[in-house]
């Protein structure tokens, strides 16, 4: 399911200057589409993906992926908007640098988060609702991004693991 995402972003990467051409109507059009599916109550991201929900539900996968698709969307336009406005300063190069370490963020992200936050009482999530779900998940994940940013920086350093886990793409 996360690989869909993973792709996706592959495919928008390669394709970037028809996504700078057209981003505002990208953006207006995602704000759209994800305001009408959580209004409509499609939009429950937090739920557990399984073999078994993909069985008996493929239309639910979709849903969550174009609901997923729409925020992402919506979140980078209102980014590029913020930027295009905002006057050059460090803070906005240092965020643009992020992405050079997708890649790493991604492995580290699955090692901090599905192997060492699950045994952590206070994020075992039973019931979400829409006010976690759509404001303190993302400021979580925020947070745990800018963790895992300063995790890949900080061991990209050592020859060995910048090799095994990140395919050796982050030089020093």
């Amino acid at each position: 399911y996360y690989l869909l995402f993973f792709w996706t972003g592959y495919f928008l990467r390669k394709h970037y200057q028809w996504y700078d051409k057209h981003t505002k109507l990208i953006t207006y059009l995602s704000l759209i589409v994800f305001t009408l599916l959580i209004l409509l109550g499609k939009g429950q991201a937090v739920d557990k993906v399984t073999l078994q929900t993909i069985i008996s539900m493929p239309t639910y996968i979709v849903m969550e992926y174009i609901v997923g698709l729409a925020g992402s969307m919506l979140c980078l336009g209102i980014c590029k908007t913020v930027c295009s406005i905002a006057s050059p300063s460090k803070m906005i190069d240092e965020l643009s640098n992020i992405g050079k370490y997708t890649l790493g963020i991604y492995v580290v992200q699955i090692f901090v988060l599905e192997r060492l936050a699950v045994a952590i009482p206070c994020f075992q999530v039973s019931e979400i609702g829409v006010l976690e779900d759509l404001v303190i998940l993302p400021i979580i994940g925020i947070v745990f991004t800018f963790i895992s940013y300063y995790i890949v920086r900080f061991t990209s350093r050592i020859r060995w693991v910048n090799n095994m886990f990140y395919g050796g793409q982050y030089s020093q």
